[in-house]
């Protein structure tokens, strides 16, 4: 049982034979709530939107929380983790967060940071 999601984190920055890299977030069990996690955290963190190793970070300690230093919950790894919705994309270099389907990952919706920072999460996102 879980409730396991990964926000993605497009990397620009990889080597030129790998056209950059992805970073993959998991949680294990905050998957329902990710879209307003990942909302929390780019307007904490909207002072580095152009960064992606900060936001990176920024990301994911608002997903992690008060959950420190526990052994399990959350990972970071360079492929998709065990999951059970679609994927959120961070793209700094677009400035966009897209949502992605889980098997295709082709874009369901794109939304500029600022844009994102706006939503109503429990609307557009009550399918989640």
């Amino acid at each position: 049982m879980g409730d396991r999601a990964n926000i993605v984190m497009t990397q620009h920055r990889g080597t030129a034979e790998q056209g950059g890299a992805e970073l993959f977030l998991y949680t294990h069990w905050g998957g329902h709530k990710l879209p307003e996690t990942l909302q929390a955290a780019l307007i904490r963190g909207r002072a580095r939107w152009d960064d992606e190793s900060y936001l990176a970070r920024i990301i994911f300690d608002e997903m992690v929380g008060a959950n420190w230093g526990k052994l399990s919950g959350f990972g970071l790894s360079t492929y998709p983790c065990d999951n059970e919705h679609d994927y959120l994309v961070v793209d700094c270099e677009k400035q966009e967060v897209r949502r992605e389907h889980e098997a295709t990952r082709e874009a369901i919706a794109r939304w500029p940071f600022e844009a994102f920072c706006a939503l109503d999460i429990k609307t557009e996102f009550r399918d989640f």
